[in-house]
């Protein structure tokens, strides 16, 4: 129950962030097709602690967005229980705090005191967790596929540099972006790309990681006709983004129809089908939404705040 409860408040905090402002049906919709994706699912059903760190995520965004940013460095640092998915977020909004020290300098001192306090309370429970914990990653690694997508493409020597590239990349076109004020509609795109960035590069390919794509999907979701009307190829990625979101249903609905005619036993090989698409569903994401920064979201003065 804590879990949909909180997917559906991650659902309608994100929906409302993105100024979405659809039919009564629309809201349903979109929230039981987000209840019933396989991330979420597999997240309710392993009761996995990544729904819970994707919400603190959720909740620091969104008390940035209101302002209040001591509280939302409080609840990002909360979220680092789960460190794999604030590795490019948090570096980045400790820039975007750099860039206005003045205004924002309350989220980065809130950020990094609950760090340092989570640190030493969690040194003082269990001495050495630090080391323990370096050593346990790596032995994850070891028993359990711990690779990422370009690690898949490159190999795992070359996927890192490959890794790297991508965030340099991602770094680059969001660059001109750093100084945007939380009350700009570029600013959540942004924090968008930055969390389908973290998914391509983290050494992952659990769906259930999946649940920071939301805010993207549902940036793209209501920038949808923008994409359609600019080009050619914000098209083509648009349209590839909705066929490798829509393959697993497709897929699971020809296997509940192939139940009809043929034993269960004879289709359990089959059962990971309407997964083929999951890998690469992030790095769909992360160049779909580098087509809609390209098109539209080139900042306006307006949309920056002034150096004090």
């Amino acid at each position: 129950c804590v879990a949909v409860a909180v997917t559906l408040g991650s659902t309608v905090v994100w929906l409302r962030a993105f100024h979405f402002r659809g039919p009564p049906v629309e809201w349903l919709t979109l929230t039981l097709f987000t209840l019933g994706s396989f991330p979420v699912l597999q997240g309710i059903h392993l009761q996995n602690l990544s729904l819970i760190a994707a919400a603190l995520v959720t909740l620091s965004m969104v008390l940035l967005c209101t302002e209040h940013l001591t509280l939302a460095g409080f609840f990002l640092a909360a979220s680092t229980f789960k460190p794999q998915f604030t590795v490019v977020l948090a570096p980045w909004l400790v820039l975007w705090a750099a860039s206005n020290w003045r205004r924002r300098q309350s989220f980065a001192w809130s950020f990094l005191a609950i760090m340092l306090v989570l640190t030493a309370a969690s040194e003082l429970m269990l001495p050495g967790w630090i080391g323990d914990f370096l050593r346990v990653v790596h032995a994850y690694r070891q028993y359990t596929f711990g690779h990422s997508l370009l690690d898949v493409w490159f190999t795992p020597r070359l996927g890192p540099f490959a890794a790297a590239a991508l965030l340099l990349a991602v770094v680059a076109i969001s660059w001109p972006y750093r100084r945007l004020g939380t009350d700009s509609p570029h600013f959540l795109p942004i924090i968008s790309i930055m969390l389908a960035a973290t998914l391509t590069v983290i050494p992952t390919l659990a769906p259930h990681t999946q649940l920071l794509l939301l805010p993207g999907l549902f940036c793209l979701y209501c920038n949808r006709r923008v994409l359609w009307r600019s080009n050619r190829w914000a098209r083509i990625a648009l349209l590839a983004l909705c066929l490798l979101l829509a393959w697993p249903w497709i897929a699971a609905a020809g296997l509940t129809l192939a139940a009809v005619l043929f034993p269960a036993n004879a289709l359990l090989r089959w059962w990971d089908v309407p997964l083929y698409t999951s890998p690469i569903l992030p790095l769909a994401v992360l160049l779909t939404l580098c087509c809609l920064i390209r098109i539209r979201m080139w900042p306006r003065h307006t949309d920056l705040e002034p150096s004090l």
